[in-house]
């Protein structure tokens, strides 16, 4: 039995359906900004894809039957992929345009992304990781779907250190064993072992002290997993709230929708039966107090690494307890000692000329190609769908494509 070291933390019944539910191909999601591109339209183009039922800005794919990664929307940022599971963190956080918030286990984004979208692209995002590599994958996904109000990081945040920043809202998705994933990857199940909970444990501990420190009073935490072992999870909460007593769990399931442990009423599990993505458990932590929020921040110009930034007037403040990889939008690049804009900022800004193109001339714009264009001077942003796909220069009706060389393919 795969699930063997579970007994006794679920009942029977429990174990057998998550085992006898691991033939069943996952789901996958989508979610997307219906500013953007709208709902309906994507149902249009791909009408297996059933209502997520709890995020109105999300769809999910059914049994994974669709290719949707190798489509030009997912390729020019018009939605992004995920488990359906795992949107209801950001839905549960129940992010507002003026939050200040740290993903503190951000990459690859998804949950960043998710929130940001929540959020109309307002407030501040600070998402961080501790690997590079993973947080330079981030970084992509966040250009890709033109994400404007992010500031990507990358901390172990288990160091000692005093931080004298502190956040509304922390995202904490902690590392774990991954027994929730064994369904989607088979990998997952082959690296499991007891060791692996019991080597995890002290490093969740230390995420969760971390957030406590990093929240302000009246603030609110998510901790989750892909994990069903009740110590990564249930115990790993209760251990926190023994140590900080002016922390409480808030109930997030009033509806009884998802399995409740008997020791934990208030958190969730997400099982597969719930017919949404893979296992998850959801723990909604508030800190006692009023919370006491920041003014509308302002964007300011940056300059890091010789590069200009829009970034968040807190970048200072960030900068100070935090090692930044990309404040919020890449506006202008130094190239050969002259400066142009880039593809970040075309994928964000309003402030350029738009033009609309048809699916033949877009799909000749991302492979690189260049055709006639209207008689105007200038740089200007072409689109399809309404999604901004990046720069062209234009002079007396010709056009250079600055589409970026690392992502041109051909359609």
């Amino acid at each position: 039995m795969i699930y063997e070291f579970l007994k006794g933390q679920y009942e029977d019944s429990v174990i057998k359906r998550l085992e006898e539910d691991l033939a069943l191909p996952p789901n996958r999601a989508i979610v997307f900004d219906d500013k953007k591109i709208d709902k309906e339209y994507l149902k249009s183009l791909f009408p297996s894809l059933k209502e997520h039922p709890f995020c109105t800005n999300a769809l999910i794919d059914e049994k994974s039957k669709l290719s949707l990664g190798k489509t030009i929307l997912h390729d020019i940022g018009a939605f992004y992929i995920l488990d359906p599971s795992a949107l209801l963190v950001p839905y549960f956080l129940d992010a507002q345009p003026d939050d200040l918030i740290l993903d503190m286990c951000a990459a690859p984004g998804g949950k960043s992304i998710a929130t940001s979208i929540k959020m109309q692209g307002k407030g501040l995002i600070v998402s961080n990781d501790v690997s590079l590599s993973r947080t330079l994958e981030m970084m992509k996904n966040v250009e890709r779907l033109g994400i404007s109000n992010i500031i990507i990081t990358c901390d172990d945040l288990t160091k000692e250190q005093t931080k004298n920043i502190q956040f509304d809202k922390i995202i904490l998705d902690a590392p774990c064993s991954g027994t929730g994933m064994f369904r989607k990857e088979k990998k997952m199940q082959d690296d499991f072992t007891i060791n692996k909970v019991k080597r995890l444990l002290p490093l969740q501990d230390a995420l969760l002290d971390k957030a406590y420190q990093l929240l302000k009073p009246g603030g609110t935490i998510i901790y989750s997993t892909c994990s069903f072992d009740y110590e990564e999870d249930e115990d790993r909460v209760l251990t926190f709230l023994n140590k900080h007593d002016d922390m409480h769990l808030v109930m997030i399931d009033k509806e009884n929708k998802f399995y409740h442990h008997t020791n934990m009423k208030e958190a969730i599990h997400i099982f597969y039966e719930h017919h949404l993505g893979e296992g998850h458990f959801i723990a909604k932590l508030v800190k006692d107090g009023i919370l006491k929020k920041e003014k509308p921040a302002k964007l300011v110009s940056f300059k890091m690494n010789d590069n200009i930034y829009l970034t968040d007037e807190r970048i200072e403040l960030v900068q100070r307890y935090f090692h930044i990889v990309r404040p919020n939008v890449l506006k202008e690049e130094k190239i050969n000692k002259v400066y142009r804009l880039a593809h970040h900022y075309a994928k964000t800004s309003d402030e350029l000329i738009r033009i609309p193109l048809s699916l033949e001339k877009t799909k000749q714009y991302l492979e690189g190609q260049t055709f006639p264009c209207l008689n105007i001077d200038g740089d200007i942003v072409f689109t399809y769908q309404n999604i901004p796909l990046g720069l062209a220069k234009i002079k007396k009706g010709k056009m250079q494509n600055l589409y970026p060389k690392g992502l041109r393919k051909k359609y």
